[in-house]
């Protein structure tokens, strides 16, 4: 996945985080969620953005659905910090 595409949408939520927190400032997250592809990089990071956590997470959907769940309690206990 070419790098500018994953520059251009976590600066589209690090909009919408300064958007939504004019008003009243509050503690936000936010998380990029893309299919994996063949690339040899996956964008697999954590952004702190004007002290705002932002996640950059692939999801590998050649397989079944168990392991996508399995894939997606991981990416939730990692990002927020809770077991699922």
């Amino acid at each position: 996945m070419p790098f500018q595409i994953i520059r251009n949408d976590i600066t589209k939520v690090e909009a919408d985080i300064i958007v939504n927190t004019a008003s009243e400032p509050h503690e936000v997250s936010g998380m990029l969620l893309y299919a994996r592809t063949d690339e040899s990089v996956q964008p697999n990071n954590i952004y702190q953005m004007s002290g705002n956590k932002i996640s950059v997470r692939t999801l590998d959907l050649n397989c079944d659905f168990a392991q996508i769940a399995t894939q997606l309690n991981q990416i939730v206990e990692e990002h927020f910090g809770i077991t699922v």
